[in-house]
This record gives C-alpha cells, sequence and structure tokens, in this order.
C-alpha cells in the first residue's frame, strides 16, 4: 500500500510535456510527464502515490518507441524511481535519471513525504483517473 496519496489536476500543456499540480494547504507541487507517456484523452485527474524504500513496486521501464508501437499501454500506471534533486522551503524536487523517461519532475510537498525528506530516493505511481 503506498505510503501517501494525492489528487493532481491537469494544469497545461507545454511542448513535450503535459503538466499536473496541486495545492494542498497553500503548498504548490508540480507533476511533468512526457506527452508519448499519457493516454488519450488526457486525464483531467491522476493520482499520484509515494512510496519510500523498503515498499517499492518493481518499475515499468519501457521507451517512447515502445509506447509507440503499442498505445494501448499508455493506459497502465506509471511507476518510477525517482532522485532527489533539490530541497526547497516547502517541497522537494525529485526527477528521474536516464534518458526518455516518462516524468521529467515532480515537485513533493515535505507534507507528502513526512519525516521522510532525507531520502534520496522515492518511488512514484501515476495511476489515471
Amino acid at each position: 500500500m503506498p505510503s501517501y496519496t494525492e489528487k493532481f489536476i491537469y494544469a497545461e500543456e507545454k511542448s513535450s510535456y503535459y503538466c499536473w499540480k496541486l495545492n494542498k494547504r497553500g503548498v504548490p507541487s508540480s507533476l511533468y510527464i512526457q506527452k508519448w507517456r499519457v493516454p488519450d484523452p488526457v486525464p483531467s485527474t491522476i493520482d499520484v502515490s509515494i512510496r519510500f524504500r523498503g515498499e517499492f513496486l518493481p518499475e515499468n521501464m519501457n521507451t517512447s518507441a515502445i509506447f509507440k508501437k503499442f498505445p494501448d499501454l499508455k493506459n497502465e500506471s506509471i511507476i518510477q524511481n525517482v532522485h532527489k534533486v533539490s530541497e526547497h522551503t516547502k517541497t522537494v524536487r525529485f526527477d528521474i535519471s536516464g534518458y526518455d523517461c516518462p516524468i521529467t519532475s515532480i515537485y513533493v510537498p515535505k507534507e507528502m513525504i513526512g519525516e521522510k525528506t532525507n531520502q534520496n530516493m522515492i518511488q512514484v505511481i501515476i495511476d489515471w483517473c
């Protein structure tokens, strides 16, 4: 069971990705997902869950080429390990390391990860609503 789950709301489209946002008690958070990994139509909301080491599920590591060949796979959840990049006043930024990854960045409210802000890696699970 995930440690924490929040519902993010679709916010905007950029040239190569879509963005969903969460505003929890005045703390803004953003999640950027590459267009090639998002189902059509673009979901207006997504559930974003956080897991910590010891709770991780196997990652799904398909590349953009796989999703172009098998577009129905876009409906599956994204399960991705992300690495801590920086800590801000109310959020922690995590990025994926590697090329051709579905998530570009996620800014997680510190409240979502609680006392575990010192963790250098968390797992993000995105379920399409």
